[in-house]
């Protein structure tokens, strides 16, 4: 089971939306909208959502059970004067009903704990490790449901009579399509299922047959964020009251004609570097004050990248408590999947490595030559200069060198600079460790999800400095 500190990460995130919809017509929303949201079926009360929230992330964080919680809910709804439609009194529509009560929190509890363990199983060591997931039964049931049927009719296939799927297959949805499901790839799948997953290590998937011929896990690429494309058309003509609306969500949208576009600071939206320097230049309301950055989050994780990268590399848990906020990673992460392409990044691109000992050198040829090259696992990504001197002058600071080449024509890659110059000075205030190159205008990033590959491997040379070998990759197909 996931830690519960990753299950309270996605319910502190959650926004409660009252409205009457049934469970099947919240089904048929987009899943990271649902994920995005606390509702209940048929609850259109925001105070009663608002306490069953409260519950269910104070169980996530382990700070109360569901009886206590169950007690609490059940004075509440009575002092709130709380009355089921008539015919619905103790039926699993009547709020106050034991068996309504707890489903609604065991069920909210178990999605945020299958998110925290999909969201942990997802990673590319954990897909390397354990790339499959096994149905498994985790709590009984007297009536249980027939899985194995479902699991059929899902289009999932068994495995020495077991049902054990990779985990990017599109069974775990199809789990969820059913009229009691949840419409999400993980468990519990359904309303009160009681299943849950088991992870398959890679030598058991492999012996069974579940790993298709030449699999590699997927990139790891930061999801949309509600407002990537959000937009509305309120109707308000005054002009007054427009501008006052444009005060209240400074930095967080403005007017396009009659259009309030959300431009989505901290999100995905797609913007090219120069628009997004303008958008963080921005203060957000003073409601985000006492946040990092005053609100600049996604800002402040990018010039932390900036200033020194290597603060991103092995523990990233340590720059999360550092900087006091869950996703800094992420944060970083989606500046790199929302910048358009300037185009000046296509061109060839040149990282320096080096080592001091002949050990050290010779391991990493050893693993290049048996494994690729690929962006460290440990770190979202890496720094390339847009130019050979660029990426020379680190090559003096080891004896052993090796000059990786990308040529024109890649498309990964990400040209920070306009966003470097445009907070040149912020970055200054930092301590930006001697001769970095983020400072300047030569560098171009590469997100750790960019799929590289050897295409050759030059000679050894000698330097006045050391040894050298250059190394061409190319961009997978």
């Amino acid at each position: 089971m996931p830690s519960l500190p990753d299950a309270w990460q996605l319910a502190n995130g959650k926004i409660s939306v009252p409205a009457e919809l049934r469970t099947a017509e919240w089904a048929m929303l987009p899943q990271w909208l649902r994920e995005r949201a606390f509702y209940m079926s048929a609850v259109a009360r925001a105070e009663i959502l608002d306490e069953f929230r409260g519950e269910v992330e104070a169980i996530a964080r382990g700070g109360t059970s569901i009886p206590e919680a169950e007690k609490r809910l059940g004075a509440f709804l009575e002092k709130s004067g709380y009355q089921p439609l008539p015919g619905q009194e103790g039926t699993i529509k009547d709020l106050r009903a034991w068996r309504r009560m707890r489903t609604a929190l065991r069920t909210n509890v178990e999605l945020l704990q299958g998110w925290g363990q999909k969201q942990r199983g997802m990673t590319r060591a954990a897909m390397m490790a354990f790339p499959a997931w096994e149905l498994v039964r985790i709590m009984p049931r007297s009536m249980p449901r027939d899985w194995a049927a479902r699991w059929n009719l899902s289009g999932g296939k068994l495995y020495g009579g077991r049902r054990i799927a990779m985990k990017d297959s599109m069974v775990w949805l199809e789990l969820s399509s059913f009229a009691d499901g949840l419409g999400v790839d993980y468990p519990p799948f359904a309303w009160g299922s009681g299943m849950g997953w088991k992870a398959v290590p890679y030598a058991e998937a492999q012996a069974l047959g579940v790993i298709p011929e030449g699999w590699t896990p997927p990139p790891r690429v930061p999801a949309d964020s509600p407002n990537a494309s959000f937009q509305s058309q309120p109707k308000i003509t005054s002009k007054a009251l427009r501008k006052e609306l444009a005060r209240r969500l400074q930095g967080l949208a403005e007017w396009h004609a009659d259009t309030l576009v959300f431009t989505d600071p901290n999100g995905s939206r797609p913007f090219t570097a120069e628009r997004l320097a303008d958008v963080w230049s921005r203060p957000l309301p003073d409601i985000f004050a006492d946040l990092p950055g005053a609100g600049q989050m996604q800002r402040e994780a990018f010039l932390d990248f900036v200033a020194d990268s290597s603060r991103f590399h092995n523990d990233p848990a340590a720059g999360e408590m550092k900087q006091g906020r869950l996703n800094w990673w992420e944060d970083f992460q989606r500046v790199l999947a929302r910048l358009l392409p300037s185009g000046r990044e296509r061109g060839g691109l040149w990282r320096g490595l080096t080592w001091n000992t002949n050990e050290q050198f010779s391991g990493f040829m050893a693993a290049l030559r048996r494994d690729g090259y690929a962006a460290r696992e440990e770190s979202p990504a890496e720094s390339w200069a847009a130019s050979e001197q660029g990426a020379n002058k680190y090559l003096a600071q080891g004896k052993y060198q090796v000059l990786l080449r990308l040529p024109a024509g890649h498309s990964a890659g990400r040209d920070i600079s306009p966003l470097v110059r445009a907070f040149k000075a912020a970055l200054l205030a930092r301590e930006v460790p001697a001769g970095k190159l983020a400072v300047t205008d030569d560098e171009v990033i590469l997100p750790s999800w960019a799929g590289l590959r050897v295409k050759r491997i030059g000679p050894l040379q000698e330097t006045r400095s050391g040894k050298l070998i250059e190394i061409e990759l190319e961009e997978s197909p």
